[in-house]
């Protein structure tokens, strides 16, 4: 047996033992509903299995756990309230509650935090459990059915968590360090494969694959807040480490065509020569650095690097533009090389930042509004047949498809992974059936019915890690939901049969809900968050205030994220990652501009804030008008950015950064237009 199939065995065992355990307790307390508290253990130790492949990490249980509480209690208290005031209107409720489903979806979607965003999904169906179970039964007795729900959902998923970290647990936050680590010695061999012109032509690929080792480090670290004391005392620092490192993946983005550009400047090869071999032993030493932050004294010394004034004013700028993009990576490997330390020692020094900042939602508005309207659309279509019709099961249909809407809403094809539940919920029936006509009728006593479901409960841990078997997750969810766990056995035919039809009828509802109401194809969402970029673009250069340059890195970096995960293609990610540059130049523009004297001698300020508010506004304007990039206004607009770069460089004082981010932006904006030829103060600028 290899070391994959031991850690699924052992995973199997703890899932059984920690459900017998449960199963035991809610029993023998005589709690409302046992079957909530297997799925406690399910949906937080289990489940996660689905995506990992294995026993999944402590942090991420735990993570998982404490959000599945907190939704559970919020979404109880909903659900009261809901019975409160439209317990005695079908109707009425019916609208109420598919309204909280979706303003809960809409959370769901736009979350960036897993934690919360898996909360918003617990308080969005867990209110529709408690209501529903509550109108299904008696709605007199609604706040017992909250409580024991909380009771049930809270004692899973502390036996869960218990056996978890009893036996032979896997911690994730001892890859944290490593994570980091590597994350840094990959931008410093990038930086040094960029100085010596030995990086690989293929740009997107490099870029990729830094965004990849980020998030892989964010997740981490997201994850490792839950396991140890020490990442959760400084989770504030790890949290904006991670959001700073996006910062790094620009600053390599500039620094390549900064030295493009210098390289092709009269003098340029001579200082960029100069430069990388300033920098080369600099970088060498960073790529030695290990997981606890120790480091060479070489790295922790910048190489002095000053603009050489003998060269021309275009070369002076390029140079400079190369100069800050290497100062901005020295401090935030600085920043990643403390944390390490202080994750090392736990003394955290007076350098390290320690307030976190970015944004709390992503960015795809459209996207979110039209989940939350296809879940209400989906619940109240199949409140009203179970209004109209009668069916006293009908109230289990309506929780299970809106389990399903809200579980499944971020997911790509969202039909075909319910359609896959649906097989599930269909396998369950003749199970639950040979459960109670058979095999509950032959026993006595707890410990046998324990047993039974054990073996069931510890074959589903083994097969999720398989996609093609995803299906026994819903099969001994809907097993646990229709059998009547109880301390003394009833044998009720009629209600296993009710029960089991209004599973398969919800999932199937929820199957419908999602091919009819089919998320927008790939395409269009790829235009949505072009025209976010296009929007962000015009907001910078406009008169409005100026963000914080963390948070628009992690707006930024979450709109190319989202391209890469629709499938965007080669040329898409170019066009995003030139908007995202064109983005962060006109940031930089503002920002030094902020520093200028009020007047300077030879550069008329009002006119070049206006040019800035109107180059934004033109080009958003010509975007959303030939509904994509408009060559010839980015040409233009290139062009002009050159007549400011010049008329910087014969300011008095000259204003070299301002010039040289002028150029960059010139840069940018051809790139945009789908031209390789680049621009500087020495052409003539006519067509």
């Amino acid at each position: 047996m290899n070391a994959i199939w031991a850690d699924r065995v052992l995973m199997a065992l703890k899932t059984a033992i920690a459900v017998v355990i449960t199963l035991y307790i809610a029993i023998r307390f005589g709690l409302v509903q046992p079957a909530w508290a297997i799925l406690g253990v399910l949906l937080v130790t289990v489940q996660p299995m689905m995506f990992t492949g294995a026993t999944p990490p402590v942090g991420v249980m735990v993570r998982r756990g404490i959000a599945r509480l907190l939704g559970t209690v919020i979404g109880a208290v909903a659900g009261v309230v809901l019975i409160g005031f439209f317990g005695q209107q079908p109707l009425l409720y019916v609208l109420a509650a598919g309204a909280w489903l979706a303003v809960c979806t809409y959370g769901v979607m736009l979350l960036q935090d897993e934690p919360l965003s898996y909360t918003m999904m617990l308080c969005g169906y867990t209110a529709t459990m408690v209501s529903l179970t509550a109108i299904g039964h008696d709605p007199v007795h609604v706040i017992d059915y909250a409580i024991g729900r909380t009771e049930e959902t809270g004692l899973g998923i502390i036996v869960g968590l218990i056996i978890n970290i009893a036996v032979m647990p896997r911690f994730g936050s001892d890859r944290l360090p490593q994570a980091i680590t590597t994350f840094l010695r990959e931008v410093a061999r990038e930086s040094t494969a960029l100085l010596e012109q030995s990086a690989d032509s293929n740009r997107l690929a490099r870029y990729q694959a830094l965004l990849q080792q980020q998030r892989q480090m964010d997740q981490t670290q997201g994850m490792a807040r839950f396991e140890h004391w020490r990442y959760r005392l400084h989770r504030q620092p790890l949290a904006r480490f991670a959001s700073d490192s996006l910062a790094l993946l620009s600053a390599l983005a500039d620094l390549e065509v900064a030295l493009a550009r210098l390289r092709l400047k009269p003098g340029g090869e001579a200082l960029a020569s100069d430069i990388s071999a300033r920098m080369q032993a600099w970088f060498m030493a960073w790529q030695r650095l290990d997981d606890t932050g120790r480091v060479s004294d070489d790295a922790l010394s910048f190489p002095v690097l000053e603009r050489d004034t003998s060269v021309p004013p275009p070369t002076q700028a390029c140079m400079a533009l190369v100069i800050s993009r290497l100062q901005d990576i020295s401090a935030l490997m600085l920043h990643g090389q403390r944390l390490l330390s202080t994750l090392h020692t736990g003394r955290a020094p007076r350098e390290l930042p320690r307030r976190a900042r970015g944004t709390w939602l992503h960015l795809e508005h459209r996207v979110a509004a039209f989940n939350a309207f296809r879940v209400f659309a989906g619940f109240t279509a199949l409140g009203l047949f179970w209004l109209h019709s009668g069916w006293l099961s009908g109230y289990f249909a309506m929780m299970m498809m809106a389990v399903f809407c809200v579980l499944f809403a971020k997911a790509p094809n969202p039909h075909r992974i319910v359609f896959h539940f649906f097989i599930g919920t269909a396998i369950s029936v003749p199970v639950a059936m040979l459960y109670s006509f058979i095999i509950f009728p032959a026993i006595s006593g707890f410990w046998l019915m324990a047993i039974s479901l054990a073996v069931p409960v510890g074959l589903t841990a083994l097969m999720l890690p398989y996609p093609a078997l995803a299906a026994s997750l819903p099969a001994i969810i809907n097993l646990s939901m229709t059998l009547n766990l109880q301390q003394q056995f009833h044998f009720a035919p009629l209600a296993l049969l009710n029960s089991s039809l209004a599973s398969l009828v919800g999932t199937a509802a929820a199957v419908v809900v999602f091919m009819l109401f089919r998320q927008r194809p790939s395409h269009q969402r790829l235009q949505n968050l072009f025209g976010g970029f296009w929007d962000e673009f015009a907001r910078l250069a406009g008169d409005s205030a100026l963000p914080h340059r963390g948070r628009l890195e992690v707006r930024l970096h979450d709109r190319l994220g989202r391209m890469m995960a629709l499938g965007s293609t080669a040329d898409q990610l170019h066009m995003a990652t030139t908007l995202h540059g064109l983005g962060l130049g006109v940031w930089r523009l503002r920002h030094l501009r902020r520093r200028m004297a009020s007047s300077t001698e030879g550069v008329a300020l009002d006119e070049f804030d206006h040019w800035l508010s109107r180059l934004g506004h033109t080009l958003y304007q010509e975007q959303e008008a030939h509904s994509g990039v408009d060559r010839k206004a980015s040409r233009q607009a290139a062009h002009e950015a050159i007549d400011w770069a010049r008329t910087f460089y014969h300011a008095r004082p000259p204003w070299i950064s301002m010039a040289a981010e002028l150029e960059m932006l010139s840069h940018r904006l051809m790139a945009l237009a789908g031209s390789d030829n680049t621009l500087s103060v020495e052409d003539d600028h006519a067509e």
